[in-house]
């Protein structure tokens, strides 16, 4: 257990902790610093040019909101993108996808379970999978092979359904991200939190240092 004193509605207030959460939070935190610290990964000039392009080969236009959501998924290393049922997530991921393609074929698709992961594989047409299969999670170590030490061999990372993911999964998820690679969250904040300990998109959110677009 870790006890910690901590300011909360402008009193001190004693937290205590389980040492592995503490650990997850810490270990997000630095993270995120770690993605964060990256140049941008695209210049807006060349992003437009690529959505529009992207528009063009899959006959369609994107509305305003969703014509900036896609742009700074091009231009920022973390992004994360947040809206209810029907307003156009799946629509502006695949979009994304297609800007990516003339960039790198190093793009990886995954999502909490298994059910999400079809769903965003038939979405994109593209393969996907649950983000304990992507990060290799071997049942002898009860650990993840995919770490700082082994991270993932990917250019972007599109995780659907990020609201599901609780605070360790989270970290084990963020270590592995390699130097350079942008990492796309998709999810809709106000839908109930994971079961695991934690409502980490939405502490995402309310910390003001990720680029979130709103839909």
């Amino acid at each position: 257990i870790v006890i910690q004193n901590k300011e909360h509605q402008g009193q001190d207030v004693e937290f205590l902790w389980l040492k592995a959460f503490h650990v997850s939070e810490q270990g997000i935190a630095r993270e995120l610093r770690r993605l964060m610290q990256q140049q941008l990964a695209l210049p807006l000039q060349d992003a437009y040019s690529r959505i529009q392009a992207a528009e063009t080969q899959m006959g369609l236009q994107l509305a305003p909101n969703q014509r900036r959501a896609v742009e700074v998924s091009l231009a920022e290393k973390l992004h994360i993108i947040t809206g209810g049922p029907g307003t156009g997530k799946s629509t502006i991921t695949k979009v994304i996808l297609q800007a990516m393609q003339a960039l790198s074929s190093r793009i990886l698709l995954a999502a909490p379970t298994g059910k999400a992961a079809k769903r965003l594989s038939e979405i994109t047409g593209r393969e996907a999978s649950t983000i304990h299969s992507l990060l290799e999670f071997d049942f002898s170590i009860n650990n993840f092979r995919r770490n700082r030490d082994n991270p993932l061999d990917c250019s972007l990372l599109v995780v659907d359904e990020a609201s599901m993911i609780d605070t360790m999964l989270m970290y084990n998820l963020l270590k592995a991200v390699p130097d350079g690679a942008r990492l796309l969250l998709v999810g809709d904040v106000d839908q109930l939190p994971s079961v695991g300990a934690g409502n980490v998109l939405n502490d995402f959110i309310k910390s003001g240092r990720v680029t979130v677009t709103r839909l």
